[in-house]
């Protein structure tokens, strides 16, 4: 079991292990996306190797995620987020795109799917 103040688990959402053997989540609680690189089942209260979090983020509550070509969309509250080379970043940075005023419009996205 992974938990403990150092993974900064608060509201977990979603979460996939790449081929890579990478796990990434959301977490709702802390406004992140976390991604443990070479996850190790075993391990607890590990600290996540990259998150994107903070006010340039503009996460407000990260749930279901897709991943496309090294980018990730994040279902967001009632709006999608796109960060290019997710793999990449580290901290608080602007999503790439943010897709709004999605019609119906809707209190809450919860998932996405990709064919």
């Amino acid at each position: 079991q992974v938990s403990g103040p150092a993974t900064f688990f608060e509201n977990l959402r979603y979460g996939e292990f790449d081929s890579a053997g990478n796990l990434i989540v959301t977490d709702s609680g802390s406004d992140r996306i976390m991604t443990f690189l070479d996850f190790d089942p075993l391990q607890s209260n590990e600290e996540a190797d990259f998150f994107i979090s903070g006010s340039n983020a503009g996460l407000s509550e990260p749930r279901q995620f897709a991943i496309s070509d090294g980018t990730i969309f994040v279902a967001d509250g009632n709006r999608v987020a796109a960060f290019d080379e997710f793999m990449t970043l580290d901290g608080d940075p602007f999503p790439n795109r943010m897709f709004q005023g999605l019609a119906p419009s809707t209190q809450s996205l919860t998932g996405l799917i990709f064919p």
